[in-house]
């Protein structure tokens, strides 16, 4: 198989402090604890840990989803990749797509649970299907690699490419590298692919 450059994220820490827009501020941020200093300074006061415990603890997703963040890269808690687990999953129970995404890490990297790549796949094809970038590369490194699922490189060219044109860079170089090496056939099977993908996608409730 060409390598396709980056792997998908591999731990916790990567994925909070390396994928724009959906880094740990903008989850606290959603969460409705920020305020104009961590926007405008890309900082979070740490004693807005309880607020967002409070939030989390009523049942508020995206409150979960920034405190299993917190926990998993020990921002002003202490590391515990367990508690960070158990805080995906219930934002995961309510369909929370950085959710999905970030317990799929977690199953993909064996962080608080063992190492399962069907899980890992499953979890992200849910994020996928919400349209969520990281998630579609990372299905689509899967595919490619054939961990946890069929290893198909037209499926994971498609999902890899609906991934690129979200601006996804790495997708964009592995959309390269893999298009330079596939027949014009599977490339023809990729592209009818990407329609259907595209067309569930939108056109889900």
């Amino acid at each position: 198989m060409p390598s396709l450059g980056s792997s998908p994220e591999t731990s916790l820490r990567s994925f909070a402090s390396g994928i724009a827009t959906i880094g740990l501020v903008m989850l606290l941020l959603l969460a409705g604890v920020g305020d104009a200093q961590a926007q405008a300074t890309g900082q979070f006061d740490c004693d807005a840990v309880q607020q967002i415990t409070s939030k989390a603890e009523g049942g508020d997703a995206e409150a979960q989803t920034a405190l299993a963040f917190m926990h998993g890269n020990g921002e002003c808690v202490a590391q515990d990749y367990g508690a960070a687990v158990a805080w995906f999953r219930r934002a995961v129970a309510q369909e929370f797509v950085t959710a999905q995404y970030g317990l799929g890490i977690a199953y993909h990297n064996g962080l608080g649970v063992g190492v399962d790549y069907g899980e890992a796949a499953r979890l992200y094809a849910l994020a996928a299907h919400q349209g969520f970038a990281p998630a579609q590369y990372n299905l689509g490194f899967m595919h490619a690699r054939g961990e946890g699922v069929e290893r198909d490189l037209v499926v994971a060219l498609a999902w890899i490419h609906i991934a690129a044109e979200q601006g996804h860079e790495d997708a964009q170089f592995a959309r390269n590298r893999l298009g330079a090496v596939l027949t014009p056939d599977q490339i023809a099977a990729a592209q009818t692919q990407v329609k259907s993908l595209i067309d569930a996608i939108y056109d889900s409730p």
